[in-house]
C-alpha cells in the first residue's frame, strides 16, 4: 500500500535540513562581507584625503588637538565688526596672540597705542613664522594689522620704532607713523598675509582721517609696489589727498587715471577745477571744459559759471567772453552776469552795454542783478573821469592824457553828463 502525501511531508531528513541552514547562513555572511568591504574602502579614502589636506601639515602642537576656539568662547569682534578667531597652541606665543587680540578689541586700551605696538612686537618675536598659524583667517589677519596701523597713526612724534633684523627695512627719514606702517606691511608680506585693494583703501582712510596727507600719497606708492591697482573711488580719494597736500601735479595725475577707468562725475570735475584755480591756470580750466564732452560728462551751467568766475577773477574778461560765446547753449543769466561783473571791474562800459544788449535780444533775459552791474560799471567810469577832470586854472590837456591812460574806448567817448544819466536810465 502506497503511503499518503501527509506521511511523506512529515518525514524529517537531517541532510536536507543541514543543507538548507547552511545556505541561509552563507547568504547572511555574504551580505555582511560586502558591507564590511564597503566600510573599509570608505575609511581608506577618508584617511588618504585627510593626510593630503592642508590642515594635516605639521604645525605647532595644539592644546586641543590643533583645534581652534574663539576668544571668550563667543568670538571677539574687531573694529570692522568681523569675528577674530585665534589658533590656540601650547606655549607662551599662543597666549601672547590672544592677549594682543583682546587688547586691540578693547577701546580703552587704544588710548596708549605705543603699548599695543610694543605688545605686537613681542608677539612677532615670540611666534616668528608661526604667527601665520596663530591667525589662520586672512580677513581676520588684515583686520588685526589694520587695527595696528590705526595705532601707528595716532603715535606722537616722540615715539620710536624698535629695531630688529627681520621685517624689512625702515626708512628713518620718514615720520614715525610711516615707519611703523612700513614695518607692519613688511611683516604681512613675510607672514604671507595677503593684502587687497580694500585693505589699502582702509589704510588710506586712516591716514586722511588723521590729516596725514603726504603719508596718504605714500600709501599709493606702497600698493603699486605690491602690484595692486587702485579702484576708481580710491583714485578719487587720492586726488583729494593730493589737493589737500598741495601736490597739484599728483592731483592731475590721479584725475587722468580716473578718466581712463571711469566716467568722471561733475563733482570730480569741480574738484579738479580747484586745482586750476589754485594754480591760476584759466587756460587749463577752459581746456578741461572743452574735454568734458569727450569724457562722457557734458558741462552744465554750474561748471561753466565756475570757469567763467575763474577767468574774471584773474582779469581775463576777453577769455571769459569767448568762453561764454562758445558755450551759449548751456549759459544762463548767472553766466552773463559774471561777464558783466568782469566788465564792471575793468570799467569797460562799451563791452558791458554790448553784453546787456545781447541778453535783451537773444537771451537769457537780464535780471535786476544784470542792470545793477551795468549801473555799477557806469558809476566806475564816472569816478575815473571825475578823478581826472581838469583842475581850475589848468588846461584840458590833462583830461586828454587821462583818456589815453584809461582808454577812452572803454567809455565809448561818452561824456561825463551822459554817464551820469545812464544809471538813472537803467534804474527806470
Amino acid at each position: 500500500m502506497r503511503p499518503s502525501i501527509q506521511h511523506e511531508s512529515a518525514v524529517f531528513d537531517p541532510i536536507e535540513a543541514a543543507a538548507s541552514h547552511w545556505a541561509v547562513v552563507s547568504q547572511f555572511f555574504q551580505g555582511v562581507w560586502v558591507e564590511v568591504l564597503v566600510v573599509v574602502l570608505a575609511l581608506y579614502i577618508y584617511l588618504w584625503q585627510a593626510k593630503s589636506a592642508p590642515w594635516s601639515r605639521k604645525r605647532p602642537k595644539a592644546s586641543n588637538s590643533g583645534s581652534h576656539r574663539q576668544v571668550n568662547g563667543r568670538g571677539a569682534k574687531n573694529g570692522a565688526g568681523s569675528k577674530v578667531s585665534v589658533g590656540l597652541c601650547k606655549g607662551d606665543s599662543s597666549q601672547q596672540v590672544q592677549k594682543l587680540v583682546i587688547s586691540l578689541l578693547h577701546s580703552r586700551n587704544k588710548s596708549n597705542p605705543a603699548t599695543l605696538l610694543e605688545q605686537y612686537e613681542e608677539v612677532f618675536q615670540a611666534c616668528g613664522s608661526n604667527l601665520r598659524w596663530q591667525v589662520p583667517d586672512d580677513q581676520n589677519a588684515r583686520s588685526m594689522y589694520l587695527a595696528l596701523i590705526g595705532c601707528a597713526v595716532t603715535l606722537p612724534d616722540t615715539a620710536s620704532v624698535p629695531s630688529r633684523q627681520s621685517g624689512g627695512t625702515v626708512d628713518y627719514t620718514s615720520s614715525i607713523m610711516q615707519r611703523w606702517t612700513a614695518r607692519l606691511l613688511s611683516d604681512m608680506q613675510v607672514q604671507h598675509f595677503p593684502r587687497s585693494v580694500d585693505f589699502y583703501a582702509a589704510v588710506l582712510k586712516l591716514f586722511t582721517n588723521g590729516q596725514h596727507f603726504k603719508e596718504g600719497l605714500w600709501v599709493y606708492e606702497v600698493m603699486t609696489k605690491d602690484a595692486m591697482e587702485p579702484s576708481s573711488p580710491m583714485l578719487i580719494s587720492l586726488m583729494n589727498v593730493a589737493i589737500a597736500a598741495g601736490e597739484s601735479e599728483k592731483a592731475l595725475f590721479f584725475f587722468e587715471r580716473v578718466v581712463k577707468c571711469s566716467v568722471p562725475s561733475v563733482r570730480t570735475i569741480m574738484t579738479v577745477l580747484r586745482v586750476f584755480s589754485a594754480n591760476r591756470d584759466w587756460r587749463g580750466a577752459t581746456t578741461l571744459l572743452d574735454r568734458m564732452d569727450t569724457l562722457g560728462t557734458p558741462p552744465d551751467n554750474l561748471v561753466l559759471n565756475n570757469v567763467l568766475g575763474m577767468c574774471v577773477s584773474l582779469g581775463e574778461v576777453d577769455g571769459a567772453q569767448q568762453l561764454l560765446s562758445r558755450w551759449k547753449d548751456v549759459a544762463d543769466v548767472v553766466s552773463c552776469n559774471i561777464l558783466l561783473k568782469g566788465c564792471s571791474q575793468q570799467a569797460n562800459l562799451v563791452k558791458a552795454e554790448a553784453v546787456l544788449a545781447d541778453m535783451v535780444s537773444n537771451g537769457p533775459a537780464p535780471n535786476l542783478i544784470s542792470h545793477n552791474t551795468v549801473m555799477d560799471c557806469a558809476v566806475r567810469c564816472m569816478q575815473l573821469l571825475s578823478a581826472e577832470k581838469p583842475v581850475h586854472g589848468r588846461g584840458s590837456s590833462h583830461h586828454d592824457a587821462a583818456g589815453a591812460e584809461f582808454g577812452t574806448s572803454s567809455f565809448g567817448g561818452t561824456s561825463f553828463e551822459v554817464l551820469a544819466r545812464l544809471p538813472w536810465a537803467l534804474l527806470v
